[in-house]
């Protein structure tokens, strides 16, 4: 997304989450399968504290000045899909610029705009996302980087982002939807041969699914608070889906990494989302990765995508 000229020579991923900030180096020379060097989640909310422990896990790993792609938490920006203006891609972000005024609480002159188009449906109304950022916040990010010794060379978002694992997963040629939840929200977005169609998030985390196991034993009242309005976003957006871009429908659901607040959901949607469904398993995915512990697949999802982004791959 918002992408700096340099020298792309990066193979660290950094996860900027409210409440903490993951890691993970991914080594892909001589041509070999990408192996995950290394990865670490820091649970510090405090910036000054975050910048620490980076600046520590740089110098462990010998990774200073090294280039590294940033993932912003959900809670920084918006994703908006809408209709396509009719003009040319250098010209689309001042074309949605006061498109976008409605969907922000800030002046729009404040925004950090980038604009992305959905593949091209024969007969079908051409449609891009727009990604708007406080101007502060991709600041703030690129300040972080820049005080730990690293080289930016992108920040990216979730949904992107993600792209990276969806196109290391068997089929995804032929479409998947994959539900990701962190920490105080979800998000289900649909991609075909790994290219992104459709996104929205769900007010729904790990954190509220961990409190509705905790304080209530009654599975029905968990399944109809937490589980059903997740089902119902899933279905809506496959609906959406198949009708908007005359698309075969999808079957195969993919899961967040698992986790223990997750194997209950998992198994509910199994049941009830007429898919087949699967947890992202990173050490499939990224075979030799040594580092690949519970804690990593639970915690470092979006670092290690980050991570895995191709060089030169516009995500």
């Amino acid at each position: 997304m918002f992408n700096k000229a340099l020298q792309q020579d990066r193979n660290v991923g950094i996860y900027l989450a409210a409440d903490g900030i993951a890691v993970a180096e991914i080594d892909s020379s001589d041509d070999l399968a990408p192996v995950v060097k290394s990865c670490q989640y820091f649970a510090v909310s405090d910036p000054v504290e975050k910048l620490k422990q980076l600046e520590q896990y740089i110098k462990q790993h010998a990774l200073k000045k090294h280039s590294c792609s940033v993932v912003l938490d959900g809670a920084y920006y918006n994703l908006i899909q809408m209709a396509a203006p009719p003009v040319e891609d250098e010209e689309l972000k001042d074309a949605v610029r006061w498109s976008i005024k409605d969907f922000v609480d800030y002046p729009v002159d404040q925004a950090v705009i980038d604009v992305f188009r959905v593949p091209k449906q024969q007969n079908r109304e051409d449609r891009i996302f727009a990604v708007i950022s406080l101007r502060q916040d991709v600041q703030l990010a690129v300040d972080f980087i820049r005080k730990s010794g690293l080289k930016l060379l992108s920040i990216d978002i979730e949904e992107l982002c993600l792209s990276n694992i969806v196109r290391r997963i068997p089929g995804h040629e032929r479409g998947v939807a994959l539900l990701n939840f962190e920490q105080h929200h979800g998000s289900v977005s649909l991609y075909h041969d790994s290219s992104l169609y459709l996104s929205r998030r769900i007010d729904i985390g790990l954190e509220r699914m961990e409190k509705a196991l905790s304080q209530s034993t009654e599975q029905a009242a968990i399944e109809e608070q937490v589980y059903d309005p997740i089902i119902l976003e899933l279905q809506r957006s496959l609906d959406f889906y198949e009708s908007e871009f005359a698309k075969a429908p999808i079957s195969h659901l993919i899961v967040s990494p698992k986790h223990p607040v997750l194997q209950s959901f998992f198994d509910y949607a199994e049941s009830h989302s007429g898919l087949r469904v699967e947890f992202i398993n990173l050490p499939q995915l990224f075979p030799d990765s040594t580092e690949l512990n519970d804690e990593a697949n639970s915690h470092c999802l979006l670092a290690i995508a980050a991570a895995s982004r191709e060089e030169g791959r516009a995500v």
